[in-house]
């Protein structure tokens, strides 16, 4: 099944080496912000008025439309088409003789408000402080632009947060890395972060995580928590991912899948097939990022990528080693786990850990560096994930949030 290749010359080397890409399947080319294009701009939801931005977002996905519902108050009556209300705000009604209920286009949203009085915010008005939090404004920069209350947009964008989240943990469920059925032997790339940490005592606890993606589809990136140990006041770091923490994850997600491995020089991650630790369908290859003695005279030098050959079920495979595109996603994490924590935190109720879950809708969606046919005049990048993912989002987060609301609890959601 798996063999040794014969060593090469160094002008055959070379030659394998300018020939072999990085990616060698999927997307190489990495999403730039300087050049990505969204199917809207605030100055055009300025520019619409609070209907157009109903009917829009209607069919877009983004709101419901309660015109084909049963009404959230009573739970039996039907509701009347969009109307036009005395105070001049745009509505839904239920028929019912014994309700007569009026309905925002909003209700039961995930992430928009029906809030009544001090904290009341139009339609209008919320959409385009939700494209600056997609944006990337924290609150108090959003704040300044829109003179709205700071509380307000607080609690928006831990809304925000929290579907992103929930998103991200129900779509890592369906992440397959590479494919047994097929001939072609995929890589895919392992490595861990940490991303800070806080006094326990007189020790320290490090919040180290590890990711796994598969080159060319950035938007498989699946990362999950290391039970790291604490550590000293002055430790560099908590350490290597360990066998505990690796072994799992390696057994559910790359076993038998016919994936080449590619990490740093982590005792953990030595399983494979080329390794004393067996794993079928998985063949292993490290590069040292640092410089090691290796004995009493031999060292090591640190590379960033090598070249490595395997003979695989008769035939000989090429690859560059590395984790080049593993740490890009680490920065990325490693910055929003950043503006999670004070002086820079989005938002004060969201948690770090949600914080990241959210930030990994937007590494997906950047560094793939693809723009999604939109489904309407106004696409649902207000999520920051691709729009046919963001309109399946939507619609489950509302038919769950249903049918577990009581009705003493759909009032809550619901604005006369």
């Amino acid at each position: 099944m798996y063999a040794r290749p014969k060593k090469l010359n160094k002008k055959k080397w070379l030659a394998l080496w300018r020939k072999t890409p990085y990616v060698r399947h999927g997307k190489s080319r990495r999403g730039e912000i300087s050049k990505a294009k969204w199917s809207c701009s605030a100055k055009q939801l300025q520019s619409l008025s609070e209907r157009q931005i109903v009917l829009e977002m209607t069919a877009a996905g983004f709101l419901k439309d309660w015109s084909q519902h049963a009404c959230p108050h009573c739970g039996e009556g039907q509701v009347s088409k969009l109307q036009r209300r005395a105070c001049g705000t745009w509505a839904h009604r239920c028929c019912r003789k014994s309700c007569q209920t009026y309905i925002l286009p909003q209700a039961c949203h995930p992430v928009l408000s029906t809030a009544r009085g001090r904290d009341y915010q139009s339609l209008k008005d919320q959409m385009i402080i939700l494209f600056g939090l997609v944006a990337g404004l924290t609150t108090a920069q959003n704040h300044l632009l829109r003179e709205s209350s700071k509380n307000f947009i607080s609690n928006m964008s831990t809304r925000l947060d929290q579907a992103r989240q929930k998103f991200v943990l129900r779509e890592e469920k369906k992440i397959r890395f590479g494919d047994p059925l097929q001939k072609q032997w995929l890589d895919v790339e392992a490595d861990e972060v940490d991303l800070g940490k806080e006094q326990v005592g007189d020790k320290m606890k490090r919040n180290q995580w590890a990711g796994i993606v598969e080159r060319g589809r950035p938007e498989s990136l699946v990362i999950f928590k290391t039970s790291a140990k604490l550590t000293k006041p002055r430790a560099p770091g908590p350490g290597p991912i360990t066998k505990k923490d690796w072994a799992p994850m390696a057994k559910k997600h790359l076993k038998g899948r016919k994936i080449l491995f590619h990490t740093d020089g982590a005792r953990a991650y030595k399983i494979g097939m080329n390794r004393k630790s067996k794993l079928d369908g998985v063949v292993h290859d490290y590069v040292v990022h640092k410089l090691k003695k290796h004995g009493a005279s031999k060292k090591l030098k640190a590379t960033c990528v090598q070249l490595f050959s395997h003979c695989i079920e008769g035939k000989t495979v090429h690859a560059k080693g590395g984790t080049q595109i593993i740490d890009r996603c680490c920065c990325v994490c490693g910055s929003t786990w950043g503006r999670a924590l004070p002086p820079f935190q989005a938002s004060e109720s969201t948690t770090p850990e949600c914080a990241l879950r959210s930030g990994i809708t937007g590494t997906w969606a950047l560094i793939s560096g693809r723009r999604q046919a939109t489904c309407s005049g106004l696409c649902c990048e207000f999520l920051g994930v691709a729009s046919h993912l963001y309109v399946v989002f939507s619609l489950t987060v509302t038919s769950h949030l249903h049918a577990a609301l009581s009705l003493t609890a759909a009032r809550a959601f619901y604005n006369p």
